[in-house]
């Protein structure tokens, strides 16, 4: 009688630890998940551009998605479901369907440089983090030679070819515009013009 015993508790406890096994595995499985392989990633844009921070996440179900910046230990909510709860005109949440909750910054300054974090209200909650990068164009003139030049001086009459090299720019720009002095100049013109 026992022995009986025994192996029925021995048999009733493995399946129990089965059943939890399998529920766990059932829950995990139902658990909303980043469409990224990795928990984090990297962009670049231009200041005084729009940045947009992407967050896909598959699954959602019920739970809620938040955008938050951190900043050393400080942490500030951004926006929550749909809603913003930034002062700051320039943060929106502009979702995507059918899963991209995208973080909109308008007109980047410098400050908006830094770490922010998608999070999914699971329990511990699922983060993936963000970090933004801003730069600013630079230019920089330079003559025929391929020299850097700030001023320089011509003979009336000669030929002057100057370029016009920028980097730093994460889009790409298919208009640039070159002034002298107040006036924009064209184009398209006899004595040369832009190219």
């Amino acid at each position: 009688m026992t022995a009986s015993l025994s192996s029925l508790w021995s048999y009733s406890a493995v399946t129990e630890d089965r059943y939890h096994h399998a529920l766990h595995a059932d829950h995990h499985h139902l658990l909303p998940y980043f469409h990224e392989h990795q928990n984090a990633s990297s962009i670049t844009a231009q200041l005084g551009s729009t940045a947009f921070l992407h967050c896909r996440v598959n699954r959602l179900g019920d739970k809620t998605v938040s955008w938050v910046r951190r900043d050393g230990d400080q942490i500030k909510l951004l926006t929550w479901g749909l809603h913003t709860y930034s002062n700051d005109a320039r943060y929106s949440l502009n979702f995507e369907h059918p899963n991209n909750w995208k973080l909109q910054i308008k007109y980047t300054q410098r400050r908006d440089q830094g770490s922010y974090e998608c999070q999914v209200s699971t329990h511990p909650p699922r983060v993936f983090s963000v970090t933004l990068n801003i730069v600013a164009p630079l230019v920089d003139i330079i003559d025929a030679r391929g020299s850097s030049i700030s001023e320089k001086f011509y003979k009336t009459g000669s030929t002057i070819e100057l370029k016009c090299t920028i980097s730093q720019m994460p889009q790409a720009q298919t208009f640039i515009l070159w002034r002298h002095g107040d006036h924009m100049l064209n184009y398209d013109t006899s004595r040369g013009g832009i190219r």
